[in-house]
């Protein structure tokens, strides 16, 4: 069975494939015809003609998976909400997609758009002002709240409460407790900023992570709201011992990163979103994980 079919036939996607939450879905990602360029068109814009001459879209994948966004199928090859928008955009190219997928976190991800090794990158990508420094970004097409995976047990035995803003962080380490992140994140260098290197440690994955929280050896995991709802519809049992709160109003914005000198790229890709109108939140995630079609 290929990854798209466990995907498909887990009892946790069967949930929200609901008719109504299955026509919410459809009217917000109503898509255009896959077919808006060919191979034989030509363009005033050379960084985009280049692309239609080359005949491939290149495109940057992190080498991890990062579920529901990129999943390994059974054959080797990538799948998942990002690889389905790297493919929608290439057909509206009329090219074909060739992946790139070598880089281990998301700062070497965005380095290789930077340097122009790949026409864009795309997985779950933060929009920060550093990184804006490097390539350009499509407008987000998933919005996420800043959360924190809390262990309920010893909120509720000391009375914490989740922080207001990203700063009040700081209160959960005065306690002597641990607090993780998963290696590579902003939410990594959020605690690092925040000069809580001491109280942090780092995971390699978010089921890492949430095994920490639930156990009690660390009082709370930071991520992002979709990565941590996502794996705790994997695991529900997760939910008797850990809580996701939201860190205050702050959000995240998921977008592509294209090669600085692809303006025209850039705005191709937004004008795509716009038509899809493609503007996801965790729950739309989370319901589009099997649905969705670019």
């Amino acid at each position: 069975m290929t990854a798209n079919a466990i995907w498909r036939n887990n009892p946790l996607t069967l949930m929200f494939r609901s008719p109504l939450l299955a026509a919410a879905a459809w009217i917000m990602i109503s898509c255009l015809p896959a077919t808006a360029a060919s191979q034989d068109a030509t363009t005033p814009f050379s960084d985009i003609q280049t692309i239609v001459d080359r005949g491939t879209l290149r495109v940057a994948l992190l080498a991890k998976d990062i579920p529901p966004f990129l999943i390994t199928a059974e054959d080797g090859t990538p799948t998942g909400i990002d690889v389905r928008i790297a493919r929608g955009l290439a057909d509206r190219l009329g090219v074909a997609t060739e992946f790139v997928r070598s880089a281990e976190t998301t700062d070497a991800l965005v380095e290789q758009a930077a340097s122009g090794q790949v026409d864009i990158a795309i997985s779950f990508i933060t929009r920060t002002m550093a990184r804006s420094l490097r390539v350009r970004f499509s407008r987000p097409y998933v919005n996420e709240h800043v959360s924190l995976a809390l262990n309920r047990r010893v909120a509720l035995q000391t009375g914490l409460q989740c922080p207001n803003a990203p700063d009040d962080l700081a209160s959960l380490a005065s306690g002597n407790w641990k607090i993780g992140a998963q290696r590579g994140t902003v939410f990594e260098g959020a605690l690092r900023n925040l000069g809580l290197e001491d109280s942090m440690t780092v995971f390699e994955d978010i089921g890492s992570m949430l095994a920490a929280v639930q156990s009690g050896t660390h009082i709370a995991g930071l991520g992002g709201e979709v990565a941590l709802r996502y794996a705790m519809k994997l695991n529900p049992g997760l939910r008797i011992k850990v809580e996701i709160c939201k860190v205050g109003e702050q959000k995240d914005n998921i977008a592509v990163a294209i090669r600085p000198d692809a303006p025209n790229l850039k705005d191709f890709i937004d004008i795509a979103f716009d038509n899809v109108a493609i503007q996801l939140d965790a729950n739309g995630v989370l319901r589009a994980e099997s649905d969705w079609i670019f």
